[in-house]
C-alpha cells in the first residue's frame, strides 16, 4: 500500500498537469488566480502539502478538471487548453471576438449611445461578418488588428449618420 507521502506526491504532479492544461504556465500565475502564495502552490505540486478541497473545487468549477483524477489518478485527465478541436483558422477568428466585443462596447459608450442587451448580439454578428468579409483568407493577427480599426471607423460613421438622420427628421417634424 502506498504511503500518504507517495499519494500526495503523485496528486501534486497531477495538480501541476491540471494547472498547465488550464492555461497557467507558471505557478505564479496560478497562485494569483486562486489567491494563494506561489510557494504554497509549489508545496502542493511537490506533494509536501495536502491539496485543499477548495482549490480542487475551484479547478473543477472553473476549468472542468476531474477532482477524482487529481486525487487518485482515476477518471478523466484534463485536456490541454491548447488542444482544441477547432482548426487553427477558426481559433484565430474566434480569438477576434473578444476584442471586437470590447471595441463595440467602447465606441458605443464613447459616442454616448446605449446599446440594449437584445441588440448587442445583432450588432456583434453584423460587424463580425463585415470583419470576416474584409479579411477574407488573410486572417493573420496583423490583418485582423488593422481591420479592427476599420470596424471602429465604420461604427463611428454609422452612429454619426444615425444621429444626423435623427436630428434632421426632428427638424422636419417641427
Amino acid at each position: 500500500m502506498a504511503t500518504d507521502k507517495e499519494l500526495w506526491k503523485a496528486a501534486g504532479k497531477r495538480l501541476a498537469t491540471a494547472r498547465l492544461n488550464a492555461g497557467y504556465a507558471s505557478q505564479k500565475a496560478f497562485a494569483a488566480a486562486v489567491n494563494l502564495a506561489e510557494p504554497t502552490i509549489a508545496k502542493y505540486e511537490q506533494g509536501a502539502r495536502e491539496i485543499p478541497i477548495s482549490l480542487l473545487y475551484w479547478l473543477s468549477d472553473q476549468h472542468g478538471v476531474d477532482i477524482n483524477w487529481v486525487i487518485t489518478g482515476l477518471g478523466d485527465a484534463p485536456v490541454a487548453a491548447s488542444e482544441s478541436v477547432l482548426s487553427p483558422r477558426t481559433e484565430r477568428l474566434v480569438g477576434a471576438l473578444e476584442p471586437l466585443i470590447q471595441l463595440i462596447e467602447r465606441v458605443y459608450e464613447e459616442m454616448g449611445v446605449t446599446l440594449p442587451g437584445n441588440q448587442k448580439a445583432k450588432v456583434l454578428t453584423r460587424w463580425y461578418e463585415n470583419l470576416l468579409a474584409r479579411i477574407g483568407e488573410n486572417d493573420d493577427l496583423q490583418s485582423v488588428t488593422k481591420s479592427l480599426q476599420w470596424v471602429e471607423d465604420g461604427i463611428r460613421a454609422e452612429l454619426r449618420n444615425k444621429a444626423e438622420n435623427l436630428l434632421s427628421s426632428k427638424r422636419t417634424a417641427s
